[in-house]
């Protein structure tokens, strides 16, 4: 069973991974369905019965999923074979209540979206379990359905072996993870593990799992970190980017020196080392150094994002809730992310296009933009985006901690203070789980104060106001789930087992509708308020509240669809398209508005870029 409890986990992480609480009902009715959906084009659904009694073909040895056919194998065969509804057979084998009140496959079998475009694929390097099945079968391919599932099947607990062994799970009583943020941490030990074997982590937790599963997960702080100064330095494993490592905050080039990081002004170096991490070093043939000449005087500024999951660019691929296209072994570095992608995200996205989720527009974040004015302050990033940050957590002692400035030693900032839904988005009915305008006003002042202690002189802060979350059902309720069924059924089913990301939005009931939008926009005047009334000694402070409504219809004018700027799985945060018109958007108004905030462009650009080429890149 403990494979089945795993299994449940990776589901419940898959659909809602930003929400506690989730049971281990909705996690089997997602796998069963999953299961149910594993067909290729042209094919006929699988013989569930012959998959499953064939325990060798499926298991290959395999210990575990053997355990598990022989737990579940025979109940799931006779139910699945009889055509039953994945909601009926997690009732009867007791993972859901009987009878159930909360349905999602209201229809079964359904049709699933597809083919999605795949994710990254996991590295080859992982320490699999002897024997794993490649990652080589295509669904272009006419295979039998029979014959896939099987496949599928062997893959799935091929991977779940492995990290029992590797990471050294324990799913017994008292220490059964729950969620993202359970499977993340399981992940993380196997990430651990594996340091162990190369060498160990750095400083400041060494090789105390609890300790760094607290740094990463309460403090939001690089995984490997040896010299402390909170940038992540180049590691040894798969994980070395993610665990807010290097796709969260400009990499660190030299982790044993607290003085060298991205984003530091000052130092006692001389011109060969690259104090600020963002490749320029050196001296020239007149004897000034390539910093001074290209830099110096420029007004150079990083990029930081205070925000939630959508300042973190929450996204689950589609083809993870699409039975044909599903494959877990595509889940594990996504997890270590926490299943945000910071790399391609509005604000700090520095990644390829061709590395980030399929969009409609090109990747090009605001950081892109910025660098592109002045290549000096390559790297110089951070992106504090946290699942359910609102700003009551990120005040301090919260979330801002994480980011962290010198002000004397460090160039200035520019901040996006962008926590646009979650103080009015949470599960729970009606609004007594909202942020009051007096409770936002105390939050967002608290961490200004903070923000006034560390930012140098000459920073920005802009506010980004709560969205006008009602375009959400105005544009999924009449849209087709990945996973086969319409967006308002998902959107109950999740109300009903509490865990709705957003009861008050994605709710049928336009009066509830309206009245969270009613809420946000209270919270919104608050900003207002702030930005006309308070001054800070290092920041000035500006709000911008991006008009949703009117650029998704000019998306739509310009030939776009207006489901692709929102994420297909969980129909609620931004996609990749809507990340970078967010971006087009926001850009805009600091040109406009803020000039001063951009910085001037530096005349030296091309004089760097002949020097220096891509300034060592960002892994």
């Amino acid at each position: 069973m403990r494979a089945a409890v795993l299994a449940v986990l990776v589901a419940a992480a898959v659909l809602a991974p930003a929400r506690a609480g989730l049971d281990t009902c909705m996690a089997c009715v997602v796998v069963v369905g999953l299961v149910g959906e594993w067909i290729t084009p042209n094919t006929t659904t699988p013989d569930f019965a012959a998959v499953l009694a064939d325990r060798n073909a499926v298991c290959g040895g395999n210990q575990m999923c053997l355990s598990f056919l022989d737990a579940q194998g025979a109940a799931a065969a006779a139910s699945l074979a009889a055509g039953d509804t994945p909601d009926n057979f997690c009732s009867q084998i007791t993972l859901c209540p009987n009878p159930n009140p909360c349905i999602l496959f209201k229809n079964w079998p359904v049709t699933p979206l597809g083919p999605f475009p795949s994710p990254k694929p996991f590295p080859s390097n992982v320490p699999l379990a002897e024997g794993a099945p490649s990652d080589s079968e295509s669904d272009s391919e006419p295979e039998a359905a029979t014959a896939l599932l099987t496949l599928r099947m062997r893959k799935l607990f091929t991977l779940l072996s492995a990290l029992d062994a590797a990471g050294q799970l324990d799913l017994g009583a008292g220490d059964r993870p729950s969620g993202l943020y359970g499977l993340a941490k399981s992940v993380l030990r196997v990430a651990v593990t594996g340091q162990m074997r190369e060498g160990g982590l750095g400083d400041p937790c060494g090789l105390n799992i609890s300790c760094v599963i607290s740094r990463v997960f309460d403090h939001h702080l690089p995984l490997s970190d040896a010299d402390g100064d909170n940038f992540a330095s180049p590691g040894t494993t798969i994980f070395e980017d993610s665990f807010r490592g290097a796709d969260w905050r400009g990499r660190d080039c030299n982790d044993r020196d607290a003085t060298i990081y991205p984003g530091r002004a000052v130092t006692s170096y001389g011109p060969e080392v690259d104090h600020n991490c963002n490749g320029i070093y050196g001296v020239d043939t007149d004897g000034v150094s390539f910093e001074e000449k290209f830099c110096a005087g420029t007004k150079q500024r990083g990029v930081v994002i205070l925000g939630d999951s959508a300042a973190a660019h929450f996204h689950v691929p589609a083809s993870w809730v699409s039975g044909r296209d599903w494959n877990l072994v595509d889940l594990l570095p996504a997890v270590s992310d926490e299943l945000d992608w910071p790399q391609c995200s509005w604000s700090t996205g520095f990644a390829n296009t061709t590395d980030c989720p399929p969009a409609a527009l090109p990747m090009l974040s605001l950081y892109q933009r910025l660098r592109a004015r002045n290549l000096c302050m390559h790297r110089d990033f951070q992106n504090i985006g946290v699942n359910g940050g609102s700003t009551t957590n990120m005040q301090p002692p919260g979330i801002i901690n994480a980011f962290q400035r010198d002000p004397k030693l460090d160039q200035p900032v520019l901040i996006f203070f962008a926590l646009i839904g979650n103080d009015v988005c949470n599960g729970h009915p009606g609004t007594s789980h909202m942020t009051t305008p007096q409770q936002f006003y105390s939050a967002v002042t608290a961490s200004l104060q903070y923000l006034d202690t560390v930012v140098p002189a000459g920073s920005n802060v802009l506010f980004i106001g709560l969205v006008d979350g009602r375009v959400l059902w105005d544009t999924m309720n009449d849209k087709i789930h990945p996973v086969g069924i319409p967006y308002p059924d998902l959107y109950s089913w999740l109300s009903c087992s509490g865990s709705n990301p957003c009861w008050g939005w994605l709710n049928s009931n336009e009066t509830w509708r309206n009245i969270t939008t009613q809420r946000a926009e209270q919270l919104n005047a608050v900003y207002a308020n702030i930005t006309a009334t308070q001054t800070y000694k290092n920041f000035q402070i500006n709000f911008h509240n991006p008009d949703w409504a009117s650029f998704i219809q000019q998306y739509v004018q310009d030939g776009g669809l207006a489901s692709d700027l929102i994420e297909p799985v969980d129909g609620f945060h931004p996609s990749q398209t809507g990340n970078m018109y967010l971006a087009s958007t926001v850009w805009e108004y600091l040109e406009q508005n803020l000039p001063d905030a951009l910085g001037p462009v530096n005349p030296n650009n091309a004089a760097i870029l002949k020097q220096f080429g891509n300034q060592g890149g960002y892994n």
